[in-house]
């Protein structure tokens, strides 16, 4: 499967898709696989999701899928018209490192504990920066928009869209 994706150019959309089907918590066994419905591919793990227009060659879920995914596509894509800027991969993946060895440092063990988080700005969303990564690794060029602090982004790109939840901040 992995070949014949990179075959195809797809081998970070399937990196990325990957990344969010081993998240999914264990209990929620119709998202340990690919959904595909009304001719979209989804992966999701209830903090993003991925869809892609023409599904690529990834392992099914044990169980179908009972949730309404496209739904929640159709609302962030509906909502969100404020635009964000896309940090590049380059800028994402220094920032991870350097947040991981700052952790390391502080926490010691307990450092893979933390969450690293990606603040887009006063007023604007704070989110997962490694969930941000995956996104970004399978569309490294998407637009980004949000509506409010707690609501999804969205993303927009030629070979599909995805939706990332915010983080909600105490501060």
């Amino acid at each position: 499967r992995s070949e014949a994706n990179k075959n195809c150019g797809k081998a970070n959309i399937e990196k990325a898709m990957r990344a969010i089907i081993n998240n999914a918590p264990e209990h929620m066994s119709q998202l340990h696989g690919a959904i595909v419905k009304g001719g979209k591919q989804y992966a999701c793990d209830g903090h993003r999701a991925i869809r892609l227009n023409t599904p690529i060659d990834l392992p099914a879920p044990p169980v179908p899928c009972t949730m309404d995914i496209g739904r929640f596509f159709a609302e962030a894509q509906h909502n969100a018209t404020k635009p964000l800027e896309t940090p590049t991969l380059g800028e994402l993946k220094a920032y991870i490192k350097i947040k991981k060895a700052e952790n390391k440092a502080k926490y010691g063990k307990g450092a893979n504990k933390e969450t690293i988080l990606w603040d887009f700005g006063e007023g604007r969303p704070t989110v997962n920066a490694v969930y941000l990564l995956d996104i970004l690794t399978a569309f490294p060029d998407a637009a980004i928009t949000f509506s409010t602090t707690t609501a999804p982004l969205y993303f927009c790109h030629t070979d599909g869209d995805a939706i990332l939840l915010p983080v909600r901040r105490n501060d």
